[in-house]
C-alpha cells in the first residue's frame, strides 16, 4: 500500500506512540497534545511505518481512513523566523499543535487562531489572511506560546 508517496512496510500497536515513541520529536506532539486534528477532530488512531523512495524509515499517525496526521506550527517557522526566533523558540513544543494533512495545507503560513480558520473553513474560504505583527505577538501570548523555558 502507498501512502503519501511512500510504502507501508508496518502497523504499529497505538500505544507505541505513548511508550516506545514518546520522545520523538514529532510523535511526542501527539502524544502529549492529543491524536485529534484541531480544527475538524479527524482522530490519528494508526501508528505506520513506511519507507520512502530513498530508503528512508517514517513513522507517522493516520486516520482510520489513511489521512496523515501532522504537526503544525501554531506560528507558522516562516512567520517566527521573520520574528526573529531561534529555532528552539520556533520548533518548541508550545508552538505546535496536531492538525490532519488537509487542514494543514489550507492553514498554509495563516496566522490565523483555530477559531478564526474553523470560521473561514466552514464558510469555504481559503484565501490567506494577512495579519500585522502586533496580532501575530497576541496570537502568541494567547497560545501561551512563550513560557520559562523560552523567555
Amino acid at each position: 500500500m502507498i501512502l503519501n508517496g511512500n510504502t507501508l512496510i508496518e502497523v504499529l500497536p497505538l500505544k507505541d506512540l505513548y511508550t516506545v515513541h514518546q520522545r520523538h520529536e514529532r510523535l511526542k506532539v501527539f502524544a502529549q497534545k492529543g491524536r485529534e486534528c484541531v480544527i475538524c477532530d479527524r482522530e490519528g488512531v494508526l501508528l505506520l511505518v513506511t519507507v520512502d523512495k530513498g530508503g528512508g524509515r517514517h513513522i507517522d499517525l493516520y486516520t482510520e481512513d489513511f489521512v496523515l496526521i501532522t504537526v503544525d506550527h501554531i506560528v507558522p517557522k516562516k512567520i517566527g523566523k521573520m520574528l526573529g526566533w531561534t529555532r528552539s523558540q520556533r520548533e518548541a513544543l508550545s508552538n505546535k499543535q496536531p492538525m490532519c494533512l488537509p487542514c494543514n495545507n489550507k492553514k498554509g503560513h495563516s496566522t490565523e487562531t483555530n477559531e478564526e480558520f474553523k470560521a473561514r473553513v466552514m464558510q469555504g474560504g481559503y484565501p490567506q489572511v494577512r495579519k500585522g505583527v502586533e496580532t501575530i505577538w497576541q496570537l502568541v501570548y494567547n497560545n501561551n506560546i512563550f513560557n520559562r523555558e523560552l523567555a
